[in-house]
């Protein structure tokens, strides 16, 4: 990403776009920040008002908004953009769902026509209305967005030509997939300013729907056939996103090796079979909090907004399931521990917290034989919610740092 250049969201409606949205806001200044609504949207879509709207926007670092694509015109070439994307089935469940969730009658005429229209139809119905108000939110939305597609209902000719054009399109852009938001964020850390501090917050979640793996296979394939278009984009982007993971993978790699020796497991004397690394005995001095702190980056501090620490380790032997077992140094059974997310080789995996009194909290997760790394390396990631400032906890303490958690040891065996 060019750094002098804004960012600019895409939003796709039904893509976790409030949700991406919401932790972009949560991530920048105020003052940075633009959500383009119902006035300055209109402002953008007329031409005699175009310039105004540029001139309102002039300054701001991210704008974000539900426009499409090529209202922007040249003034594209100024921006970086950033969308989301979704399968086209699950989007169009949403939607529906969405506009039948809705409980007072809007105020505007055409929202209230695609309410009715959702309430009137089932799924697969209300996908292949061909009413001009639905039309370009249910048949190849996503595309729609991004290029400039014929108001009519885009058919299977029309589709591979559309599908090429919004992914020459989006083959520029930053994007993430909301079936995979922790690695989407993962991924837009790396390059923008784009992280959420805690847990990714779910917002305007369209509960009361049908999913596809509910609908019926006439009906699901019936939804597909007036999104060919989406679904083709789906696809690619699904193999681009998981190709751009593992190019950022390996650089990850690359720079730690450059800055940090690699641990080393040794055979466990206690259980055989295990293997642990622990903490060296020099870390725990009386000042070893703020040897840590000075190590930004290592395993035994978590610092900075995001509180997500990663550390590299040299498997003993290679293949096969592993259970991977942390123990953090804590007096108490923080509830920090509670919210903490464990990446094992950039995959999140879910983890059993247990509290060993006298010695800490252990965190145990298991990686799967896909995702264990054919060259016999591990990454380990937690992330945390928050970290305690002793001058905010305790009266009278001077002591500023943000001070994580203690990690005593990791030990891996075979799951």
């Amino acid at each position: 990403m060019d750094p002098d250049k804004p960012l600019f969201f895409l939003h796709i409606p039904k893509t976790a776009g409030t949700t991406l949205r919401t932790i972009i806001e949560r991530s920048v200044p105020h003052a940075a920040f633009f959500q383009i609504g119902k006035e300055a949207e209109a402002e953008l879509y007329d031409p005699k008002q175009r310039e105004a709207f540029w001139h309102k926007v002039a300054g701001y670092r991210i704008l974000s908004g539900h426009v499409r694509m090529y209202f922007l015109g040249q003034a594209r070439n100024n921006f970086h953009f950033l969308t989301m994307l979704r399968h086209p089935v699950e989007r169009v469940l949403s939607l529906h769902g969405f506009y039948r969730g809705i409980k007072d009658t809007p105020a505007n005429e055409a929202d209230a026509a695609k309410l009715q229209m959702a309430h009137r139809l089932d799924p697969a119905r209300f996908a292949e209305t061909d009413h001009p108000l639905l039309r370009g939110e249910v048949s190849n939305g996503m595309c729609r967005v991004l290029v400039e597609a014929p108001h009519r209902r885009i058919d299977s000719m029309d589709a591979v030509e559309i599908f090429e054009q919004a992914r020459a399109n989006l083959q520029t852009m930053t994007f993430g997939l909301s079936e995979a938001m922790e690695q989407s964020m993962a991924l837009f850390s790396h390059t923008l300013p784009v992280y959420p501090s805690g847990s990714i917050p779910r917002i305007n979640v369209t509960s009361e729907r049908q999913t596809a793996s509910t609908l019926a296979i006439a009906d699901y394939e019936r939804i597909l056939r007036v999104n060919l278009a989406d679904l083709l984009l789906y696809e690619w982007a699904v193999r681009e996103f998981n190709r751009r993971l593992e190019a950022i993978h390996q650089e990850q790699i690359v720079s730690h090796h450059r800055r940090h020796p690699m641990p080393d497991f040794r055979a466990d004397d206690e259980q055989p079979g295990r293997w642990i690394w622990r903490v060296d005995d020099s870390l725990c001095g009386d000042n070893w909090h703020e040897v840590e702190r000075l190590a930004n980056g290592t395993p035994y501090r978590f610092t900075g907004p995001t509180n997500r620490s990663v550390l590299w380790f040299s498997l003993p032997s290679a293949g096969g399931a592993l259970k991977v077992s942390l123990l953090i140094v804590i007096s108490v059974d923080d509830p920090v521990l509670e919210y903490a997310r464990i990446e094992l080789n950039g995959h999140p995996v879910p983890h059993v917290h247990r509290w060993v009194p006298d010695r800490g909290v252990f965190l145990t997760a298991s990686l799967p034989a896909a995702y264990v790394d054919a060259r016999g390396l591990l990454s380990v990631t937690i992330l945390t919610p928050f970290t305690v400032v002793p001058a905010r906890e305790k009266t009278g303490s001077l002591d500023r740092r943000s001070l994580g958690l203690g990690l005593s040891s990791v030990s891996i065996e075979s799951a």
